[in-house]
């Protein structure tokens, strides 16, 4: 991982961007085109990336399939890892072969976005920069929706409505005595969801 310390910037607000290749005569350009707008790292094996996963939050990770692993095959399995270690991380691939098989392969694996050797960097600083920002949008969108859910939810019931908001505040109230309840209502309304509600809510939910 030694280029990757010579590229290491301490730039909290850049995105965190590693380029796993063994093309050590990269590294110049890449410093020029690619440093300047990402936190950038350079690792020459792929057995580094978990590693320095460990030690820095990466937002996107760029892998040439030729040099990470002995096979194609090894090198698309690095690539169907990284995705199920990071879901929300942005994928990159990048190979020296014209087939479409292996660009069908490698978003087939996880990848995110594909590139035919030789790179140009200046699209490759493009194409990251607007997957990042298309990343970070879907992102804060779970995000909010989570707090929605959570907002207008009681125990395993969802709804933010006026009717909904009556149930919850029966459920509290009956939750805390003693007294047996009789739920009813149609097929599917929720009878179940909401005796489970009184159970949990109430002082014996244990």
């Amino acid at each position: 991982m030694r280029a990757a310390t010579a590229l290491a910037r301490a730039y909290p607000d850049l995105p965190r961007v590693a380029i796993v290749t063994t093309d050590e005569s990269a590294l110049p350009d890449i410093e020029q085109v690619i440093a300047p707008a990402f936190d950038a790292q350079l690792l020459s094996s792929a057995d580094d990336i978990l590693p320095l996963m460990s030690q820095l939050p990466l937002d996107a990770i760029v892998v040439d399939l030729d040099t990470i692993a002995d096979s194609q095959q090894s090198a698309l399995d690095v690539l169907s890892e990284l995705r199920q270690i990071g879901q929300d991380l942005v994928l990159a691939a990048f190979t020296r072969h014209k087939s479409r098989s292996i660009r069908l392969k490698a978003e087939e694996f996880g990848a995110d976005e594909f590139f035919v050797a030789p790179l140009d960097l200046h699209e490759l600083r493009i194409v990251l920069g607007r997957a990042l920002e298309k990343r970070s949008m879907e992102i804060e969108n779970r995000r909010l929706r989570e707090q929605i859910v959570a907002k207008y939810s009681f125990c395993d019931l969802i709804g933010g409505s006026e009717a909904m908001q009556r149930v919850y505040d029966a459920i509290q109230r009956v939750a805390q005595s003693n007294t047996t309840v009789i739920i009813r209502g149609e097929s599917g309304t929720g009878k179940e969801l909401t005796a489970r509600a009184i159970v949990a809510s109430g002082a014996r939910a244990d």
